[in-house]
């Protein structure tokens, strides 16, 4: 089914003008998600397992992704769509080991491949949305230390796939449509519950 979906999208978009009758169109996204405060457990971690004096932990709260899609509408109440989602977020630990300081920094990256059909009621700007999804989340790691902490740096990376499901609406505007959704994502790497949510606004062009 993953790979039905992907070709046949990817096979609207190289023919571009010849559907434009068809239902082709082009869009992007913008969205936010929270993250859980994790700041207290980070510092127990660094105190607890590391041996840390003290220590502070920072990390963002929020992430805003951002995602270009395709779609092709079969016909009134069936479209197909592929898109991909970018977001990231930083944590920092700095704090002291003894008579050492040290500064710990996460970068983490989220890049999610989506592949959907939205079903619609006839004549009505609302969707429901079916699908899924392959997203890989990396992380890269640096320290800068002092006294007995040395510097180290590290990569990491995780790929999963999951299921996603999602509502939303058109309100057509112009060329195209001002569309909000929001997305259910499940299996999602570098989350503790291992699913994502999303708010997304953004603007489709119909050819």
């Amino acid at each position: 089914m993953k790979k039905l979906l992907i070709a046949a999208v990817m096979s609207v978009a190289a023919a571009g003008p010849v559907f434009a009758q068809a239902g082709f169109y082009l869009g992007v996204e913008g969205g936010f998600t929270f993250f859980e405060d994790t700041t207290d457990e980070g510092a127990d971690y660094y105190i607890n397992e590391l041996g840390a004096s003290t220590v502070e932990v920072e990390e963002d709260r929020a992430a805003f992704p951002i995602r270009p899609f395709a779609g092709f509408e079969l016909n009134d109440n069936i479209a197909l769509e592929l898109g991909v989602s970018f977001f990231s977020r930083e944590i920092t630990a700095e704090g002291t080991a003894g008579v050492s300081t040290f500064k710990d920094t996460y970068e983490q990256s989220w890049r999610i491949v989506d592949y959907s059909v939205l079903l619609r009621p006839r004549a009505s700007g609302f969707f429901g949305r079916v699908g899924g999804h392959s997203t890989t989340f990396d992380v890269d790691y640096k320290r800068i230390g002092t006294g007995s902490v040395a510097d180290d740096s590290s990569t990491d990376s995780e790929s999963k796939s999951g299921l996603l499901l999602g509502l939303g609406y058109d309100w057509k505007i112009g060329p195209g449509a001002l569309r909000a959704s929001f997305t259910h994502y499940t299996n999602m790497p570098g989350y503790e519950d291992e699913y994502l949510n999303l708010l997304k606004v953004g603007y489709l062009f119909k050819f």
